[in-house]
């Protein structure tokens, strides 16, 4: 059996899934886009399993113009429809891609009769919806419903549905989708490849950080992820409590604005650093004392950030700035994983912050029981046993 399995963002848990696939004897084609923008993680190929860059020859899709963006990511969608005709596989699975590339990819699938997955990440039409109508209310109206209308038809044209949300399967019920066709896989965190690192290490050392209170971000951060609300935290502490530092690595337009008023303002408690490599990511996790994710209230509806997931690896608290119904936040406030406030709640967040910097065991007991949640829950070979069970065509290998 041949399978691709196409994660354009090149993200380090969905590389699990090829692996054991590989490792159960499947042919599996493992194609990423390294000018995603998206932290990639590190792939090692095997005799069944071949990793390919498609990578547009560019450092990264332009996302500040939306045309040239849609531009781009268009053409990537005409590349990766012509590699799946190349490999001519029994079956596709194809996770966090652009509306305009992926329904080119599932009607070239559905062309070539190759059975095809929609493995929905986020609601992509929600996404560019509400991101546009921020600039101009009518335009994002306009590509709000161009963008429905191509998502609606990737749901209604796949074969099967991947969802990471029961949320999710209620909306897109809600537009029509059989809920026969939609199965429930919730994303995690590649647990093997985040020890826990003391806070006092090479990272922490290099960037003066072992005496600190630092609240840490990793990441893509986009606007949705309220860049803002980060910028506010490091203004106020500078002026109450600079032994509070935030650290932000990161890529993305969010980033860049930090970047810029870090400057503008002179935070010298506010760090912006780039991605960093892979391999160094359990240093910059183990480096804090609270891990930070954040979403715009909107946001909330369309998207689910799995960097919560890796979070709770590192065996640190989380503190999430996000609405109480993103299933990241209750996840977290069920098992009391962290900390979790409402966008528009700043006076709670600034209050229990201020608490933690001065009972970090507490917090410390929050992190202990995440990497005991992660540690039962994240291994790849239990993972892939339920995700096989999803799957008809491949319960032959389990």
């Amino acid at each position: 059996m041949v399978v691709v399995l196409h994660d354009y963002g090149g993200y380090p848990f969905i590389f699990d899934i090829s692996n054991q696939m590989s490792q159960k004897g499947i042919k599996v084609y493992h194609i990423y886009s390294s000018s995603s923008g998206s932290p990639n993680g590190s792939f090692s190929e095997n005799e069944n399993l071949e990793v390919i860059d498609l990578s547009l020859n560019l450092s990264n899709v332009i996302k500040k113009s939306f045309f040239k963006r849609f531009i781009q990511e268009y053409k990537y969608g005409k590349i990766v429809s012509k590699k799946i005709i190349e490999i001519n596989p029994d079956l596709v699975l194809s996770s966090n891609t652009p509306l305009l590339a992926q329904i080119q990819l599932i009607k070239t699938c559905k062309k070539n009769d190759i059975y095809v997955i929609h493995w929905l990440q986020d609601l992509l039409s929600l996404a560019a919806k509400n991101v546009i109508k921020k600039k101009n209310k009518y335009l994002g109206e306009i590509i709000g419903y161009f963008f429905f209308k191509i998502e609606k038809k990737c749901l209604m044209l796949a074969n099967e549905v991947i969802s990471i949300s029961k949320s999710f399967n209620l909306i897109i019920e809600g537009w029509g989708i059989e809920s026969k066709k939609i199965v429930l896989f919730e994303n995690w965190a590649q647990i093997n490849e985040i020890p826990l690192i003391s806070k006092d290490n090479v990272f922490s050392e290099k960037y003066s950080l072992k005496d600190s209170f630092n609240i840490i971000y990793t990441g893509t951060l986009g606007m949705k992820q309220n860049p803002e609300i980060l910028l506010e935290l490091a203004i106020h502490y500078r002026k109450n409590n600079p032994i509070v530092k935030l650290i932000i690595v990161a890529s993305g337009e969010g980033f860049e604005y930090l970047k810029q008023q870090t400057k503008k303002l002179n935070l010298t408690n506010l760090l912006c650093l780039p991605l960093q490599p892979y391999k160094d990511l359990p240093k910059v996790l183990g480096s804090a004392d609270l891990l930070i994710a954040t979403l715009n209230e909107d946001a909330g509806d369309y998207c689910v950030p799995s960097k919560v997931l890796t979070y709770y690896c590192s065996g640190k608290a989380s503190l999430l700035i996000m609405p109480m119904h993103n299933q990241a936040s209750k996840t977290t406030i069920d098992n009391d994983f962290g900390i979790v406030f409402s966008p528009d709640d700043k006076k709670g967040l600034i209050e229990n912050i201020d608490f933690y910097v001065k009972n970090i065991e507490k917090l410390n007991q929050k992190g202990v029981r995440a990497r005991k949640f992660a540690t039962e829950n994240f291994h790849p070979e239990i993972l892939f046993d339920k995700f096989i069970d999803l799957i008809p065509k491949l319960k032959q290998f389990k």
